[in-house]
């Protein structure tokens, strides 16, 4: 077996491999042997069993494992700092298509909620209650290494009690406001993001992508979408840092989480949606009135908008696949230059104002009680019960 992976240029024949040391194989090659033509085929199972009885040290790269699936990610990153190096950082607002950029990248990807308040020595009583919520939206720039992160609260988002925080609508309604106040003006970029098909996110993702090359906000835009295990990249890291502060820092409103992100890392920037206010818009009945669902979007991983065929979009299952041309733009339908209605900002129900009140605003500092747990102004529901 060992002289099949030399023959087919797989292991070097002069290099000897110690038999505690592990040489890892693409999972593509596996097919090369289960489908040759011997007297007797075996089935994958039984040659996988024979495979590591009697080469251990050659096993085949799983998901995790495979860093060619990674590649095409760290090219756009290199070619987005290559070019943003020489082109310095414009303050305030660019207006889109306003640069002669073609290799901007950014990555998006939410953090997990951050709980308040938070303390270094974190009292007991607190573990047992369930403390407000912050959520996190980073976008990060990775050509300039920045990352702006946008934080809201439970109360300042669509739907009561920050039921729909994470809904692509708030995906959508932050990426527009990055792209028309932080974005580059760029011509063409790259965006690569987690894959969330569990969530039907990514039809809202792509229809929104469509409009915006269609209403010449971009001329052309690649989403690629990580593949499972490759959700950890660049965005990721600057979670690590703003969680790793957090831990380190009293933090009993969104103001000091606000200032514990800055601190983090030089690299790490804030938007406060109490001192910003970006627009929350109803961008999925707007997709879905106007747009068609691409059929099997689980199996693609990269998609190509662009003006010249505005209302389609071009897929691929992988970065050296063929390209597959889809039509999404519904039949009679044209693609508007409106952006769609502000939906109203949501706010705690009555349980969840009186239980925060009782529960959570005796662990907050006095001079913070107000910004984070102030008394409801609603009435007590009758039904409600309040540990003591």
């Amino acid at each position: 077996m060992q002289m099949v992976l030399v023959y087919h240029s797989l292991l070097h024949p002069e290099v000897e491999i110690a038999f505690h040391q592990y040489t890892f194989l693409a999972m593509r090659h596996i097919n090369q042997y289960t489908k040759d033509t011997y007297t007797r085929i075996l089935s994958e199972t039984t040659f996988r069993r024979i495979w590591h009885r009697c080469l251990p040290h050659i096993q085949f790269m799983t998901c995790r494992t495979d860093v060619y699936i990674l590649q095409y990610y760290n090219l756009r990153c290199k070619a987005a700092s290559r070019e943003l190096a020489t082109h310095p950082a414009v303050q305030g607002s660019v207006p889109p298509m306003s640069q002669n950029l073609i290799d901007v990248h950014y990555t998006f990807d939410f953090a997990q909620s951050f709980l308040l308040p938070s303390h270094c020595r974190q009292e007991g009583g607190l573990y047992f209650r369930s403390p407000y919520k912050a959520h996190m939206f980073g976008i990060c720039n990775d050509g300039r290494s920045i990352q702006t992160n946008y934080i809201y609260g439970e109360d300042q988002c669509v739907g009561v009690d920050g039921k729909f925080s994470h809904s692509a609508n708030s995906v959508i309604s932050m990426l527009h406001h990055f792209f028309q106040t932080f974005g580059e003006g760029e011509r063409i970029c790259h965006m690569n993001a987690d894959n969330c098909d569990g969530q039907n996110k990514n039809q809202i993702v792509t229809s929104y992508l469509a409009w915006r090359v269609a209403n010449g906000l971009h001329e052309d835009i690649y989403l690629h979408f990580m593949k499972p295990y490759h959700s950890r990249c660049l965005v990721d890291r600057m979670f690590g840092l703003v969680r790793r502060h957090f831990c380190q820092t009293h933090n009993d409103c969104l103001e000091d989480l606000k200032t514990t992100i800055e601190l983090s890392s030089l690299h790490n920037k804030s938007v406060l949606y109490s001192q910003n206010k970006w627009d929350w818009r109803d961008w999925k009945t707007y997709a879905k009135t106007t747009f068609k669902a691409i059929p099997g979007i689980q199996k693609y991983h990269h998609f190509h908008f662009s003006q010249t065929f505005p209302g389609m979009v071009k897929v691929k299952t992988s970065a050296q696949s063929e390209e597959k041309s889809i039509y999404i733009l519904k039949r009679g339908k044209t693609i508007s230059c409106v952006l769609p209605n502000s939906q109203e900002v949501g706010s705690l129900s009555s349980n969840r104002a009186w239980y925060s009140y009782h529960n959570i605003r005796p662990y907050v500092k006095d001079q913070k009680k107000n910004l984070l747990c102030p008394m409801p102004s609603i009435p007590l529901p009758k039904s409600s019960v309040t540990e003591e």
